[in-house]
């Protein structure tokens, strides 16, 4: 059996840019093809930007603490429970997977390193 398929555009990875980028073939009612190899997502949303941002965003509020930018305001720096910092960062990506579910990508075909999804 012969599979003749036909896409306007491909796509390599899921990230944010990729997701952009077929919504916005599709709105124009173009068939595409988006590949992934690993996470759905990318690499911003699983290992880069949003876990990063984070932490980030943390060490902000833990220096702020330390270093009020308005006088005659005292604080202090309490205590830095790491694990736990950890612990709501692995939740929030655990709520990120539960929300992607809904968009998993199938398993791959036997022998084919990565998965797609047609939209269009």
């Amino acid at each position: 059996m012969k599979n003749n398929f036909h896409f306007d555009l491909a796509i390599l990875g899921s990230g944010s840019t990729a997701f952009a980028a077929a919504i916005s073939a599709a709105a124009q009612d173009k068939k595409v093809l988006m590949t992934e190899e690993r996470t759905l997502g990318g690499t911003c949303l699983n290992r880069g930007c949003v876990p990063s941002k984070n932490l980030i965003e943390a060490a902000q509020l833990w220096h702020n603490a330390a270093n009020p930018r308005f006088s005659g305001i005292y604080t202090r720096q309490e205590h830095l429970d790491f694990k736990e910092l950890i612990d709501q960062l692995c939740l929030k990506l655990i709520l990120i997977t539960i929300l992607k579910r809904g968009a998993a990508l199938p398993p791959s075909p036997k022998g084919l390193g990565f998965r797609a999804i047609i939209f269009g």
